[in-house]
């Protein structure tokens, strides 16, 4: 893990000012495609100063991540204004292959395969013992050629430690990628995780040329309403790898149609963990 390099106020002016491009902005900050130290990096500037402390958490985060998942390496950090300047990734999101294959029908990468390879960074990031919390196709990068595929899971500000609580309190259905109980305000764990893949997954197996069936019932087992009902993420990616090895995602030649079910949000507030580890497995 390398040391963290203190930026200065003029150092994060100037990068701003001769910025390659914006990468775009969000409600906290811009990212700015920069050039630092002969190579190409990302600078993610606060909107107000009193940011810092949430851009300090999300250095943190990276720093304990080190590269797993494909994160990107921190570089340097800035209190005032707040600043991050860490390893540029890339430029294609998942969101913008998913887009080009709505414009023309077609994408030079298997989406299967880089849906697997998702999964498998995901699990990676897990074993640095941090939840993403909010794992979304324009929070996940792919480069590389169509049979090397190389994925990033980037924007880790909401992540947090296993069973912690990010104590948020919204309506599910405003951040459909989320799961449930997270956005009920319960705690993280890795089936919150697995939720928001099996999201990503499903929309991949209805968007992949051809029909996968298969796929798409992993993709269900992975967003069941109580965590403890899910298919774990090492499970699914093991079945998952046995669907690819033995070309078995493009066996159905008929469309058949699938429709998610809708998650009942009106039930009450799901008990805590320790009423369910009697009968149903643990989640990691």
């Amino acid at each position: 893990m390398e040391a963290v390099r203190d930026l200065y106020w003029d150092e994060v002016e100037n990068l701003v000012q001769n910025n390659i491009c914006v990468l775009g902005t969000g409600t906290h900050g811009t990212a700015y495609l920069v050039r630092w130290g002969g190579e190409t990096a990302v600078l993610k500037v606060a909107h107000k100063s009193h940011a810092v402390r949430s851009f300090w958490q999300e250095t943190e985060a990276l720093l304990r991540l080190d590269g797993a998942g494909g994160a990107p390496r921190v570089t340097g950090f800035c209190n005032d204004p707040p600043a991050i300047l860490q390893e540029f990734k890339g430029l294609v999101t998942l969101e913008d292959i998913l887009n080009q294959l709505h414009d023309e029908r077609e994408t030079r990468y298997n989406l299967i395969e880089v849906g697997l390879r998702i999964g498998e960074q995901l699990e990676d990031f897990h074993r640095s013992g941090l939840i993403h919390n909010d794992l979304k196709r324009d929070n996940i990068l792919v480069n590389g050629s169509p049979s090397n595929p190389q994925v990033s899971i980037i924007d880790v500000g909401l992540a947090c430690y296993s069973h912690e609580n990010i104590r948020c309190n919204s309506d599910p259905n405003k951040f459909p990628w989320m799961a449930p109980e997270v956005c009920l305000g319960q705690e993280s764990t890795r089936a919150s995780d697995t939720y928001s893949y099996g999201v990503l997954l499903s929309k991949l197996a209805v968007k992949a040329p051809g029909y996968h069936p298969d796929v798409f019932a992993l993709a269900l087992q992975a967003t069941e309403y109580n965590p403890y009902h899910r298919i774990s993420l090492p499970n699914l990616l093991h079945r998952l790898r046995g669907l690819l090895r033995h070309n078995q995602v493009n066996v159905t030649q008929h469309p058949i149609q699938v429709v998610m079910p809708q998650p009942r949000y009106i039930l009450p507030p799901m008990p805590r963990p320790t009423q369910y580890l009697v009968s149903l497995y643990q989640v990691n």
